[in-house]
């Protein structure tokens, strides 16, 4: 062997050499990389940053749910804390400004009231916290210009009508509010259908899906990626979701 690989950090932490005074649970990120300052770092010295654990995260007065991802909103209203300081969020629909960062994945429910949130850093399922987000608290239209975004539906009676099929859109749809509060639906031009996939069947033309509120569940959601001829294909999902009969 001609060469030598050698052990240099575990990788729960790394070194960093801030510019300017970084303080103590202050957040950095380096090139996506989510790091949080250990104790305080003065500028142009040598010191450490996490970047694997569990973080309790100032949050915003929202409910939180285990498992779905956690936005930093740079300049969100944390509970009970200094208005536009920065707070943690899973509605990723407001935290799409450039300061503005995916953490990680929410360990524990979090009550809208609760201060903190237990967020497992850098830590993410790529199927739901990959995409652009835009949040919707009424019906809408996906826009063949917004294809590969997820759309947070917050409140009930919500249809989202995809667009007419065309090779590489993709869409996902997502219910954001809480556990049992909303139907969230998935309407098709008319000439499109749900192709099926995972288990759930095809439909007829023009038949929409549906997330109904009885056992929807905070993150359940569909995403499709359209054949170009016939509608689209379920590529993912989460939840249980009803096909609407021909």
């Amino acid at each position: 062997m001609s060469y030598s690989i050698d052990f240099y950090q575990d990788g729960k932490s790394i070194d960093y050499t801030p510019a300017v005074d970084v303080a103590g649970g202050q957040l950095v990120v380096l090139n996506g990389i989510i790091g949080i300052a250990k104790s305080d770092i003065a500028a142009n010295v040598l010191g450490a940053l996490a970047i694997e654990g569990v973080f309790a995260v100032p949050k915003k007065n929202e409910a939180f749910v285990a498992g779905l991802p956690v936005w930093f909103d740079a300049d969100g209203d944390p509970q009970g804390g200094v208005a536009g300081s920065g707070a943690a969020t899973q509605l990723g629909g407001d935290a799409q400004a450039a300061e503005d960062i995916l953490l990680g994945t929410a360990v524990a429910d979090a009550g809208a009231a609760n201060t903190h949130v237990y967020v497992s850093i850098n830590k993410i399922d790529p199927r739901i916290a990959s995409f652009a987000r835009i949040k919707k608290a009424a019906s809408a239209n996906a826009a063949v210009t917004e294809s590969s975004v997820c759309y947070e539906c917050t409140a009930d009676n919500i249809v989202i009508t995809l667009p007419a099929t065309a090779a590489g859109l993709e869409f996902t749809v997502m219910n954001m509010a809480a556990d049992g509060d909303a139907l969230i639906e998935v309407d098709f031009q008319a000439a499109d259908k749900n192709l099926g996939g995972l288990g759930i069947a095809a439909g007829a033309d023009g038949k929409k899906l549906s997330n109904t509120k009885a056992t929807a569940k905070k993150g359940d959601f569909l995403t499709f990626v359209a054949d170009g001829t016939d509608g689209y294909r379920i590529k993912d999902m989460r939840g249980i979701w009803a096909q609407e009969a021909a």
